[in-house]
């Protein structure tokens, strides 16, 4: 009977540690929380540079491209095939001012998504936290598909200036 006992009590000896390491003070989880909650700051952030650079980018090649179509406007009697080129180049460039105009409002998105974090001040309960990210991690997703048509526009581009 003494030996169960003091085998009992080994076993919660044992284990007793492993259930106050699970038990995290309120002090440290706040300060886990913040550093959380910076870190989704910083990826914001980073989306946020992403999408001004897609932006940036988009509005260059809309000018490189209103510049090469005067440039074939200039040009006296095109034949049929610099014709056709010229309404591919300008379905191209609208698309490109399409593409520089969305990421803008999706950078004021972004903007609007970070003062709202910046804002609370605690005041968000952790669902509302979750969402938040859920939606930076949509419009993460939604430049990187962004990106991806813009370097299609930008091969399409090219291949009409190679012919």
């Amino acid at each position: 009977m003494i030996r169960r006992y003091a085998a009992l009590m080994a076993m919660v000896a044992t284990l007793a540690p492993l259930g106050m390491a699970a038990q995290v003070p309120p002090a440290q989880q706040t300060q886990q929380h913040m550093q959380q909650m910076q870190e989704q700051m910083q990826r914001l952030d980073q989306t946020m540079q992403r999408m001004t650079q897609l932006q940036q980018r988009a509005q260059e090649m809309e000018q490189v491209m209103l510049r090469d179509m005067e440039r074939l406007h200039q040009q006296e009697g095109l034949a049929a095939q610099d014709q056709q080129r010229l309404r591919t180049q300008e379905q191209i460039r609208t698309m490109a001012h399409a593409m520089a105009g969305a990421a803008g409002e999706m950078t004021q998105a972004m903007n609007s998504l970070r003062e709202m974090a910046r804002t609370s001040d605690g005041t968000m309960d952790r669902a509302m936290e979750q969402q938040m990210d859920r939606l930076r991690e949509h419009m993460q997703e939604t430049c990187n598909q962004m990106e991806d048509g813009l370097r299609i526009m930008e091969q399409l581009r090219d291949r009409l200036n190679q012919k």
